[in-house]
């Protein structure tokens, strides 16, 4: 059913303008936020046919939060990248400005080569799903 409400009216005019998108996911009682929730059922249509990556952090790395966040993902028809970035508990920790306060620089290394093969993925997605909706049209 369409939205009445001008603030969902305009979070989906947001998203539909979008070919793919990267979630950043916080783990929260072992899955995504409230809040992230929210925003993705705030819209339907505009997400479908669409790819993500998901960057996630928690305890795991987010993994059970990003687990979720691809299930979620198919009943919206979306197509979720087979990797992802997982940044620990520990690691988060080390770069946090409130606790750790290391430079990002002493965990990229782990992390660098995962992201890149994310967005690797997410770039190839984005072409293949707007080459078939042109391909429809």
């Amino acid at each position: 059913m369409p939205s009445q409400n001008p603030e969902a009216v305009r979070w989906q005019q947001t998203v539909g303008r979008f070919d793919g998108y990267i979630f950043v996911v916080a783990e929260y009682n072992h899955s995504i936020t409230a809040s992230l929730k929210n925003a993705l059922d705030q819209a339907y249509k505009e997400w479908n046919r669409k790819p993500f990556t998901a960057i996630g952090y928690g305890g795991t790395g987010a993994t059970r939060a990003i687990e979720h966040l691809r299930g979620i993902g198919v009943e919206l028809q979306m197509v979720s990248t087979h990797a992802a970035v997982h940044i620990g508990g520990g690691d988060f920790m080390a770069i946090h400005p409130a606790f750790g306060k290391k430079p990002i620089s002493e965990i990229e290394a782990n992390l660098l080569p995962t992201a890149k093969t994310a967005l690797d993925e997410l770039a190839w997605w984005a072409k293949a799903t707007m080459a078939a909706k042109a391909a429809e049209a």
